[in-house]
């Protein structure tokens, strides 16, 4: 069989394994329960991420099921170069916009034949489809939903209360209806189990 003229060889293909596996490498602030020292990484992030946008894409029907897919595998690829930004760091999250701009630009530059990731990215990084805000939800509820698991260990070694926590999400949870729904159901379960939250001193003290 004749390889196309533009078809990638061998050696593409072991550049592409390379980027992922530099992806790997990015350690997020999200750990594995039940272990506070094992960190989630891109891929697997990224992987669960998929894993959940197809789960539930069958009750919402007027998202595309391989565009969610799509998004979920490339949404962090950027930081690759720019590394991850923890939300409730307020100094890294200041630099973030100019950080993945330079990291799309790079990857725009290295991977011009794989355009799909490069318009992917660029999708779900302007909000520009529904199933780009349904993504970019999930991706807000998914490390949530690690942290329940992982027993609040690191919402209390980090300090994140539960003010803290609402007005994060907050934030950035509502573009998607559909995710916005799940989160306020995970809020009840976390009203009940406030334990896994560090104490807000200032609530402390009104009281």
């Amino acid at each position: 069989m004749r390889k196309k003229s533009n078809q990638p060889d061998i050696q593409r293909v072991i550049e592409l394994q390379e980027l992922l596996l530099a992806f790997h490498a990015v350690d997020r602030k999200v750990f594995i329960p039940p272990s506070i020292d094992k960190a989630e990484n891109d891929i697997a992030h990224s992987f669960s991420l998929a894993m959940l946008a197809w789960f539930l894409s069958p009750h919402f029907p007027n998202l595309d099921v391989g565009r969610m897919v799509q998004l979920c595998l490339a949404h962090d690829i950027v930081e690759v170069y720019a590394g991850d930004t923890f939300s409730y760091d307020g100094q890294a999250a200041s630099s973030q916009k100019e950080r993945e701009s330079q990291a799309l630009a790079r990857l725009e530059e290295e991977w011009a034949d794989f355009p799909g990731l490069i318009n992917a990215i660029k999708e779900y990084e302007t909000l520009q489809s529904e199933e780009a805000k349904f993504v970019y939800a999930l991706d807000k509820l998914q490390p949530a939903i690690m942290d329940y698991l992982n027993e609040g260990r690191i919402w209390r070694k980090l300090n994140i209360t539960f003010a803290k926590f609402i007005a994060e999400k907050e934030k950035k949870i509502p573009v998607s209806p559909e995710i916005y729904d799940y989160y306020q159901q995970l809020l009840a379960i976390l009203k009940e189990n406030l334990h896994l939250f560090p104490q807000d001193q200032k609530l402390e003290r009104v009281r």
